[in-house]
């Protein structure tokens, strides 16, 4: 891997037609290899801050050094004009890099010996759904600690919802709450009945990767990330 940037800093639509899709219920949810999870993450956009050689940025936190990989490419900008206001000349060294989350989590893979820390920064908004969310489920979380990740359960069993695309099944994943809730709204006109017993459940990305590395599980190869 690249040689690291550090800084001891502390800072404290989708536009699918889902009206042409079909519904079912998955089964309660093989450990995926590596190259299964990297394949499902690619498609994910994060953003980093990194030199132009591509030495990415290394924070010191609670002594700890720390990566941070940013959700939002706003965040990001955000982060980096905070920089550029605490440590311009460090500023002057880096700028705003997209990457695929699937090559994150290869390179984090691929590096273990190095003792790498990523810390993944969550969509401030999605964090307040995640909490509203639990609040509104009987839950009282003081904060919500990861990157939220929203999929729909129905039934007594909880099955997964899943959607069909050219005769696949997938367990679809969303990180924005907004867009399947409108996935939910489509198909509660569709079949009323059936969505009274539909609910959100939310977790987070680190825990569904760990579930993914770990878990026996076949439902695990349906899982589509939105």
């Amino acid at each position: 891997m690249k040689s690291l940037l550090r800084s001891t800093l502390k800072f404290s639509g989708l536009s699918v037609a889902f009206v042409a899709l079909l519904f079912g219920i998955a089964s309660e949810t093989l450990a995926l290899s590596q190259k299964e999870i990297v394949k499902k993450l690619k498609i994910i956009p994060v953003f980093t801050l990194a030199d132009k050689k591509g030495s990415p940025l290394v924070l010191t936190k609670n002594e700890q050094e720390v990566t941070n990989i940013f959700m939002s490419k706003q965040d990001a900008e955000n982060f980096l004009k905070k920089l550029k206001e605490n440590k311009p000349d460090l500023a002057k060294k880096v700028e705003i890099m997209p990457q695929s989350l699937g090559e994150v989590y290869k390179v984090v893979k691929d590096n273990k010996s190095e003792n790498l820390n990523f810390a993944f920064v969550p969509r401030k908004e999605e964090v307040e759904s995640a909490v509203s969310l639990l609040k509104k489920q009987g839950n009282k979380p003081d904060q919500f600690a990861g990157v939220p990740l929203y999929t729909a359960r129905r039934g007594e069993n909880k099955g997964y919802l899943t959607l069909e695309q050219n005769n696949q099944q997938a367990i679809p994943f969303f990180f924005d709450k907004e867009q399947l809730q409108g996935m939910l709204d489509q198909f509660k006109q569709k079949n009323p009945q059936k969505a009274k017993s539909v609910e959100i459940q939310v977790l987070t990305l680190e825990s569904m990767l760990q579930t993914m590395q770990e878990n026996q599980n076949k439902d695990l190869q349906k899982v589509q990330f939105i």
